[in-house]
């Protein structure tokens, strides 16, 4: 999994990312307002949710947050990062893990 991770990394960076497929998908936010797509933080965060069920429930896949849609531009997501302080208090804010009993 890491080596397919590194690939697509390593072709953004180069410039030779071809598309998503059904078990890639890009998203350039997450948790935050988007108001050029008129979106607020939770339908941001639901969108990433959504791909992230759709992948668990076929063949596994990955999404990565902070490239955009379709010009395959790396943005990040430092500003979500940093409206929170610190990446440990925003991954406890947005991502929560359950574990059934």
């Amino acid at each position: 999994m890491v080596d397919e991770i590194s690939q697509i990394i390593q072709e953004l960076e180069n410039g030779t990312f071809d598309d998503e497929t059904r078990t890639i998908e890009f998203k350039s936010c997450y948790g935050t307002p988007n108001p050029e797509k008129n979106m607020t933080e939770q339908d941001t965060a639901d969108i990433g949710f959504r791909e992230v069920a759709s992948m668990i429930n076929s063949d596994g896949g990955h999404v990565l947050f902070g490239v955009e849609d379709k010009t395959w531009d790396v943005v990040g997501i430092g500003k979500e990062i940093s409206s929170y302080g610190t990446r440990d208090e925003f991954l406890g804010k947005k991502v929560k893990v359950t574990v059934p009993a």
